[in-house]
């Protein structure tokens, strides 16, 4: 199973030309700098988060759609939800990873947007999850690029949600903590 993980990676980012995250690290330790000199460091973290999130995105757009090749003229799409369930169920179970995948690589969509933009609610990281997912997956579509299906963006959606809930956790039992030291 963690070789089939290992080669979704590495699918993932083959395409990806090195420029491109030479770019975006030169982009970001220039933002950083700006945003700490301009801000402070104790009021700029939150702008700081705000810009890797937006890296993350840019890099995210490249890995699933403009860095890989055109697959031909005929799109591949399924827009049937929950078609790769049914597929699992009647043994392939070579999906689960990619299921996982979709799922992890939006965590940390969720986290990022919980900790730039502090007073987003639920609703809001669901909504920016699958505007973002679903941008991916019509880009996907009309450009011929990858497979284009309902599923992932359920997926996605999820991994958003997932990171946001990750850091509530994290914060509460960060919370509970120094209640504990103080009393």
């Amino acid at each position: 199973m963690i070789d089939i993980f290992q080669k979704y990676l590495r699918n993932l980012f083959k395409d990806v030309p090195i420029d491109v995250y030479v770019v975006l690290s030169c982009c970001l330790c220039l933002g950083i700098v700006l945003i700490f000199t301009i801000q402070g460091i104790k009021k700029g973290w939150r702008k700081v988060l705000g810009l890797i999130l937006v890296e993350y995105v840019v890099l995210l757009f490249f890995t699933t759609v403009f860095g890989r090749t055109t697959h031909g003229n005929i799109p591949k799409f399924n827009f049937t939800p929950f078609w790769s369930y049914h597929e699992i169920l009647n043994g392939k179970e070579n999906l689960i990873p990619e299921i996982i995948m979709n799922i992890v690589v939006f965590v940390p969509i969720g986290v990022l947007i919980g900790l730039s933009l502090c007073r987003l609610s639920w609703r809001g990281v669901f909504l920016v999850s699958i505007c973002l997912s679903s941008s991916i997956e019509l880009l996907q579509l009309i450009l011929h690029k990858g497979f284009s299906e309902i599923d992932d963006i359920i997926h996605n959606t999820f991994g958003g949600i997932i990171g946001l809930g990750l850091l509530k956790v994290i914060k509460n039992i960060n919370c509970r903590r120094k209640i504990d030291i103080i009393v």
